[in-house]
């Protein structure tokens, strides 16, 4: 700021020393250039005009340098509006126009404001639009209810427009949208309506998503599920943990129930349109996981029995669909799903609740129908250390199920969960009927595995089904051998 004034404060210096000069040559000059005495004191006027215009540039530079950016700073603590200090000069630039009409042509200035004030009255109406929107920016840059970077919400009768702000000048404020767009909005507008400033009192900004569900889903369980969605967007790259965020019933309509979604986001480090996409990401990956649709106006025309909507892993026919989805399972048939099914127990579990512990003996494995879990191993010293993250449609433990293996992790319920466990004596009754299962479930376990542990982005795809299928059949001897098969 110090080098600024310096260069500004020589070249007003300079410029007024130049004018001053020139004034001082002229008058030196005169009589050897032979000058009328007209010509003369009009070069001489014109001489002594620009040492006032520069001598307003100086006053101007240290007006600048030691009252708005001095004594103005000091008291607001913040650096003065732009749009004021303009004013200011354009100010002090119209007192030395009256003072050059008035001491150096010795004109009468009365005249000058009156003509001035006649045509400013016309140039008013003709501009009123483009004076309300510069005296609209100067109450903005007064005021500041928002600042350049802030992220505001402006609700004008054109629409509703959401952007960072750029700019304020004289006219108009600019606003970057998430479509990388820029919106020009006049400052009239934003004087006259309802601005949302997201930006303050902090840089943590908050946001809110709404959803509707038919109304045949349980509420405790479109909580439960969405509050694990929320739960996996938490971020560096999403929301906020802090303010936490929240899930609330918001209102019904007749379409089903309307479910509000209230998180927070540093706009600064986090776009809101990536944090919204994240979040919406997760929420339909759960619900669809969970059997869940979005409800929609209901304009269907069934000649037979209307189909059920929602799924529910509580329900034989919907548990065969979801374990359909499992790669674990992809090779079984109907019929075998189906006495899957039947024999798989389902049950809730609470936040908090851990479902194995590392180390433990076990001979089943359990997949996850609704909420959120965190896997954490054991370190060295004793410690807990998180690894993994499972939503809805995940699955763990099937070494466990298929070869007796103790759990190599621990995995606790994040959120309130529903949890499936299929059991040893399930699987052990699908092998006695059909032993070519051991092979498939083998090369599933494999593939899964070589794929979580990105081997097989390292290998080329004949690599990689030689890879799965030499592990696969060390596997299945482990898994026969378990279940006391014999090779067939």
């Amino acid at each position: 700021m110090a080098k600024d004034f310096w260069r500004k404060g020589l070249m007003a210096l300079a410029l007024a020393g130049g004018a001053w000069l020139l004034l001082a040559l002229l008058e030196a000059l005169l009589t050897p250039l032979g000058l009328s005495a007209e010509s003369g004191l009009l070069a001489e006027r014109l001489a002594l005009s620009l040492v006032w215009l520069t001598a307003a540039h100086l006053l101007n530079v240290l007006i600048g340098a030691f009252f708005w950016h001095g004594l103005v700073l000091r008291a607001l603590g913040r650096t003065p509006p732009r749009l004021v200090e303009q004013l200011g000069n354009l100010l002090v630039m119209l007192l030395a126009l009256a003072g050059i009409v008035g001491v150096v042509f010795e004109q009468p200035v009365t005249g000058l404001w009156a003509t001035s004030g006649a045509i400013g009255i016309v140039v008013g109406l003709a501009l009123r639009n483009l004076i309300l929107d510069t005296f609209s920016g100067l109450a903005i840059h007064i005021e500041q209810p928002f600042r350049v970077g802030d992220w505001i919400t402006c609700h004008t009768r054109f629409g509703t427009y959401f952007g960072r702000v750029l700019e304020t000048n004289w006219r108009t404020t600019r606003l970057a949208t998430n479509s990388r767009n820029v919106v020009v909005i006049p400052n009239s507008f934003l004087t006259s309506t309802i601005v949302t400033n997201t930006s303050m009192p902090d840089d943590v900004s908050g946001f809110e998503v709404k959803l509707v569900l038919d109304f045949s889903v349980p509420t405790e369980r479109a909580l439960r599920i969405l509050g694990a969605a929320t739960q996996q967007s938490v971020g560096p790259d999403g929301i906020l943990a802090e303010p936490r965020p929240d899930i609330e019933v918001n209102a019904t309509t007749p379409d089903g129930i309307e479910y509000k979604i209230s998180y927070s986001i540093q706009a600064d480090k986090v776009p809101p349109g990536r944090a919204r996409s994240l979040l919406l990401r997760m929420v339909i990956a759960h619900l669809r996981n969970a059997g869940i649709s979005l409800s929609y106006p209901r304009r269907d025309i069934f000649l037979a029995r209307m189909p059920w909507r929602q799924r529910n892993w509580h329900y034989d026919k919907d548990q065969v669909r979801q374990l359909a989805q499992l790669p674990l399972f992809a090779s079984l048939s109907n019929g075998e799903l189906q006495q899957l099914a039947t024999e798989m127990a389902v049950f809730p579990m609470q936040q908090g609740e851990t479902v194995v512990s590392q180390g433990d003996v076990g001979d089943s494995m359990f997949v996850l129908a609704e909420g959120l879990l965190h896997v954490s191993v054991t370190r060295e010293d004793g410690s807990q250390f998180q690894v993994a993250e499972l939503g809805p449609g995940e699955f763990f433990g099937e070494r466990s199920l298929l070869t007796g293996e103790p759990r190599s992790a621990t995995v606790v319920c994040a959120v309130e969960c529903v949890v499936c466990e299929i059991t040893k004596d399930a699987v052990s009754s699908l092998l006695a009927e059909n032993p070519a299962l051991a092979q498939a479930f083998s090369r599933a376990v494999i593939a899964r595995e070589m794929h979580n542990g990105q081997l097989a982005s390292q290998l080329r795809q004949r690599e990689l089904s030689d890879r799965i299928d030499a592990e696969a059949g060390q596997f299945a001897r482990r898994l026969r051998q378990f279940f006391g098969l014999t090779k067939t």
